[in-house]
């Protein structure tokens, strides 16, 4: 949490033979719901370009442009709760 209000999400794995089972998805939407019981209005986190689309179909838009973190393509993305 930043200032009372924007909480960063840090990195979001799936074990790969979970992956496919909507795992992600739902860690997801069960933080978001714990966080509107909150002050959080605003998460944010970087995005690996390949998983752009990801959290484009969770609401999350792509904000600026892409940036390396650890030599590996990343977009920042953004959600308002």
């Amino acid at each position: 949490m930043e200032d009372g209000t924007r909480y960063h999400i840090g990195r979001v794995a799936v074990l790969k033979e979970y992956r496919g089972q909507g795992l992600g998805k739902e860690l997801l939407k069960c933080l978001e719901e714990k966080l509107k019981q909150t002050e959080i209005k605003k998460l944010y986190l970087g995005a690996q370009t390949h998983a752009q689309s990801f959290y484009e179909q969770l609401g999350y838009t792509r904000h600026g442009d892409i940036f390396l973190d650890e030599g590996s393509p990343h977009v920042h993305m953004e959600k308002t709760l």
